[in-house]
């Protein structure tokens, strides 16, 4: 991983490498200082350095925060299963006929989706010729580790 810096030597960024055709300046940023959420560069090309944002109260960019709270929602919760339990809890509140046609229409079209992708689910799993997600993260972890 590289520190990255322009012309005039201000950092601009980090990057696991850049073309040779490139501008840029880099600096190597040694392996056991590239958790960015622990880590950050601090001063320009020429004075800089990595400095640690616990010990030395480095403020942490909101931005970042923001970063790995979407991520954590996202393992857990990808986008498409928000929007199917959103519209599976909207149903819940909100008669059909009082919805935006648009969104009801919208609504439907998921839920019949979703209703095939469970119908299949039964299926594959009744025939046993389904491969769990557990299975197939076993599976890839023993073949890549």
């Amino acid at each position: 991983m590289y520190a990255l810096f322009n012309e005039n030597k201000q950092f601009v960024g980090y990057s696991p490498d850049i073309p040779p055709s490139s501008t840029l300046l880099k600096k190597e940023i040694p392996k056991d200082q590239t958790d960015f959420s622990i880590w950050s560069w601090v001063g320009d090309y020429d004075n800089g350095r990595m400095v640690s944002i616990a010990e030395n109260g480095y403020p942490q960019e909101e931005i970042d925060l923001e970063q790995q709270l979407f991520e954590e929602i996202y393992l857990k919760y990808p986008l498409g299963m928000q929007l199917i339990h959103i519209i599976k809890q909207l149903e819940k509140t909100t008669p059909i006929e009082k919805m935006d046609k648009d969104f009801a229409l919208m609504a439907q079209t998921i839920q019949l989706a979703v209703d095939k992708y469970q119908q299949k689910l039964k299926y594959l799993k009744a025939t046993n010729s389904l491969l769990n997600k557990h299975e197939s993260v076993k599976k890839f972890r023993e073949v890549f580790g």
